[in-house]
């Protein structure tokens, strides 16, 4: 999970790792600017999710787990 570049329209998966390894139990994802990227969370592997570029820009990524652990990484969308 460290910082992202995407293209406009364009697709990426990112993993991230969370410490402890138990605070993988339930992995939520967010985008802090959804006109500049979208995300959505894996549906086999809780540890992933797929970023999407809506317009070129810059936003934060954040992945909470459900103890409250997080890591927030910054993702920079660019024009194709």
């Amino acid at each position: 999970g460290s910082d992202q570049t995407v293209v406009e329209e364009a697709t990426k998966s990112v993993t991230f790792t969370l410490t402890p390894a138990d605070a993988t139990s339930d992995l939520s994802y967010s985008s802090s600017d959804e006109s500049v990227f979208t995300v959505e969370p894996d549906a086999t592997n809780k540890n992933k999710c797929t970023i999407e570029g809506v317009e070129a820009g810059t936003a934060n990524l954040t992945c909470l787990a459900d103890n409250g652990v997080y890591k927030t990484v910054e993702v920079t969308v660019t024009a194709e």
